[in-house]
């Protein structure tokens, strides 16, 4: 299943063994206004004991559908 790039972005016009592994990544702009973007998610959470923090965690998602 594919993800549709945000407004104004387009499939990144290059490619390398590095980008076909990370990516898919998009594009936006030319020169020095490029903008290249990523389908991401980050989450954040808090174990609590009581009032204690006792653990944070968090994380950076690569989101692969919609639903």
């Amino acid at each position: 299943m594919t993800i549709d790039a945000a407004d104004g972005y387009t499939a990144l016009f290059r490619s390398s063994p590095f980008l076909d592994r990370a990516g898919p990544f998009y594009s936006k702009g030319k020169g020095q206004s490029l903008s290249i973007g990523r389908t991401l998610a980050f989450a954040n959470v808090y174990l609590l004991l009581g009032e204690a923090r006792i653990v944070r965690a968090s994380g950076v998602f690569a989101v692969t559908s919609k639903d």
